[in-house]
């Protein structure tokens, strides 16, 4: 005789935080993903805050102050496109001290140094464009995961949310931690024994 124990409960179980909803013909229906908006604009950077990533005093520049305004002026008129005539018009200068300006060794650090900063700034900038995609990254990776119509690119989702959480077979990989694929022979000396051990 065969007795349901479910008769005797003295209360149903309470569904779990995360579970889905279960309809009385046993349709389940999966949490609806709060819709998050990402942010498509370009960051920019502030021109009166802008402060180099390496703060200097003047004796650490590549040369004098009076040679570094010159060349300053030199590189700032180069690069927003202004012909050498006008320069030297502008600085009062003649070809001859022009190009001694640009072929002095300090001229190629500064311009390093300059682009160095640019540089970072453009890195800061990705970063930050890349932080405020995260979250919506996050949530249509997990609406795959929990709405995708194959099971294989559910499977694959949820493979790659449980990487992100750092729970994943990667960390376990990366931790040296792969004991399910991994197989451990051992010898003993003296009775010439041999065991073969494969981790759980």
């Amino acid at each position: 005789m065969k007795v349901d124990l479910n008769k005797f409960s003295v209360m149903p179980v309470l569904a779990r935080p995360g579970d889905p909803y279960v309809m009385p013909d046993g349709k389940m229906y999966q949490e609806e993903f709060r819709e998050i908006r990402a942010d498509y604009s370009t960051p920019t950077v502030d021109p009166g805050r802008f402060r180099a990533s390496v703060q200097r005093t003047l004796k650490e520049l590549p040369a004098p102050p009076d040679m570094v305004r010159a060349i300053s002026c030199v590189f700032m008129f180069t690069v927003m496109g202004v012909q050498d005539r006008e320069i030297c018009q502008a600085l009062e200068i003649d070809k001859a001290k022009l190009k001694t300006i640009r072929t002095h060794q300090a001229y190629k650090e500064c311009f390093d140094l300059v682009m160095r900063e640019f540089i970072n700034v453009n890195s800061d900038l990705l970063d930050a464009r890349l932080a405020g995609y995260a979250h919506s990254a996050l949530t249509s990776v997990a609406q795959v995961a929990f709405q995708g119509r194959e099971e294989r690119t559910r499977l694959k989702a949820a493979d790659s949310l449980l990487d992100r959480g750092d729970v994943g077979v990667r960390k376990n990989v990366k931790n040296g931690n792969a004991s399910g694929n991994s197989l451990r022979i051992v010898f003993y000396k003296d009775d010439a024994k041999v065991d073969v051990e494969i981790p759980h």
